[in-house]
């Protein structure tokens, strides 16, 4: 970035500078490397419980020691994740205990120091907005690729969290052809060498991610992986100093990405919703857990010793765990012997850990159909509904129409009207009479004559003292010139 910033290319600086996090770390490391900075599975969950419940019946509860098969999965935040499938029947399984872990089995069994891992000495610096410290934990239908960033719970270390769930079945019947698709139908959803079956979600991050592949030629972290990521087509935050041009490129044709309308088109053209799909309604409720170190290192040696005698008791492991076995059926030297006295980083140790419990609100799966029915009533009220606002409508503008017709016609008659007047005018005129600057057809009439009284009135001579008499003589004096 110094240089960067010696050449005055601040923005390019300021680029660089906002992908120094993990997940731009996440992008530089291969698969060995990978796995060496993750938590592994024995050390994430050191002990799991799973209890069953005969017939739904709390007097036929039986715990087992849970038995399932995992998947990794990567994420650009965390690493490495854990899928994990029961095996065996779960008919008749209603709770799963697990207790999670950020120490080493090392320290949790006798171990003296608090280990650092890998996430807590980084020092890349926007990391301040993801250096939480607890688990994610994401409750998803069985066969299909779980969404870690919208569909997970956080859990805080130091406590305990009862997730409750209810399982809920949706169909959609009887819609038109295309507006859902049977997932069985629907091509799998393939990341790296996994194979899950198909959702809406992880069809459009499986789309979105070769969208970004094709049009920026890199890999992005934050889809659906179905291509693994070479020196030709590398991750889109990987960076190198001496590709730094590259990964700028890079950088900034992802940023102009209109993923927005790109997540549109797929979720309305080549990802359907499922006909039928599971959701799982859940109630969390969350308590202070702090157990005895001493506990956990016993339920872990005893529970170990019992399986690999059960399995095999001349095997090494079992020989080297019958004596702590043998040791614990001695009540008295529980917490007696030093090698289980609390060290000083107990409580440290417990403070990364927590207890998870998930479990059945019943055995019952509410199902929700959702289907489009067209009955007598419906249709008579849909029609009815159209027909008045299309009647209104119509009525409205023939209203309209009528009266600009009217008012057209009315226009018309009154302009040939005065038309016919005019050619009236001019036939009854004698050819003598010049009638150009005539403004009307009065003023050619000749007016009647008028006495001197009526014109003395018109003229106003009232006003000014003339009365009767005088005007009558006046009048006479007229008539006689």
């Amino acid at each position: 970035m110094g240089s960067l910033v010696r050449q005055g290319r601040y923005l390019d600086a300021s680029k660089l500078f906002h992908n120094d996090r993990v997940t731009t770390y996440f992008q530089l490391i291969n698969e060995s490397e990978l796995n060496e900075v993750s938590h592994h599975l024995t050390d994430l969950m050191p002990f799991c419980i799973a209890r069953h419940i005969g017939n739904a019946s709390p007097s036929k509860i039986q715990e087992t020691t849970c038995q399932f098969k995992f998947t990794r999965i990567h994420h650009p935040e965390f690493f490495t994740c854990y899928n994990l499938k029961m095996l065996g029947t779960t008919e008749q399984l209603s709770e799963v205990s697990l207790i999670l872990s950020n120490v080493r089995n090392s320290d949790l069994y006798g171990g003296s120091a608090v280990n650092k891992s890998f996430r807590e000495m980084e020092e890349q610096a926007f990391n301040a907005f993801n250096q939480a410290t607890g688990f994610r934990v994401v409750l998803h239908e069985p066969g299909t690729f779980p969404n870690v960033d919208s569909d997970s719970f956080t859990v805080q270390t130091g406590t305990a969290t009862l997730i409750r769930y209810q399982t809920v079945r949706v169909e959609k019947e009887n819609y038109p052809e295309g507006e859902c698709s049977n997932p069985k139908e629907q091509t799998p959803i393939r990341d790296h060498d996994h194979v899950y079956n198909y959702t809406q979600t992880a069809c459009v991050s499986d789309l979105l991610g070769k969208r970004v592949t094709e049009i920026c030629n890199c890999v992005s972290a934050f889809q659906i992986i179905s291509q693994v990521p070479s020196k030709e087509v590398p991750y889109c935050g990987h960076y190198h100093e001496t590709q730094l041009e590259e990964f700028l490129k890079r950088y900034t044709c992802v940023q102009h990405l209109n993923l927005s309308s790109i997540i549109r088109h797929f979720t309305l053209n080549a990802c359907r919703k499922p006909c039928t799909q599971y959701f799982y309604n859940s109630h969390l409720s969350v308590a202070n857990w702090a157990p005895r170190l001493s506990q956990l290192r016993w339920m872990g040696l005893v529970s170990g010793a019992l399986r690999h005698a059960s399995l095999n008791a001349s095997d090494r492991l079992a020989r080297w765990a019958l004596p702590k076995l043998l040791e614990f059926c001695n009540l008295e030297s529980i917490g007696a012997s030093g090698d289980w006295k609390n060290n000083p980083e107990e409580q440290a140790l417990v403070e990364r850990m927590a207890l998870i419990r998930v479990s059945r609100l019943n055995y019952n799966t509410v199902l929700k159909q959702e289907k489009l029915q067209i009955t007598l009533s419906a249709l008579v009220s849909r029609i009815g509904g159209l027909g008045s606002l299309t009647i209104g409508v119509t009525l409205t503008f023939a209203f309209e129409f009528l009266e600009l017709l009217f008012l057209l016609l009315h226009r018309a008659v009154y302009r040939c009207q005065q038309e016919m007047d005019a050619s009236h005018s001019r036939q009854s005129c004698p050819p003598d009479v010049r009638v150009e600057n005539v403004d009307t057809i009065e003023e050619l009439m000749p007016l009647p004559a008028r006495s001197p009284m009526m014109e003395a009135r018109l003229r106003g001579w009232s006003d000014v003292g003339f009365d009767e008499a005088a005007l009558r003589r006046l009048s006479e004096i007229g008539n006689g010139c």
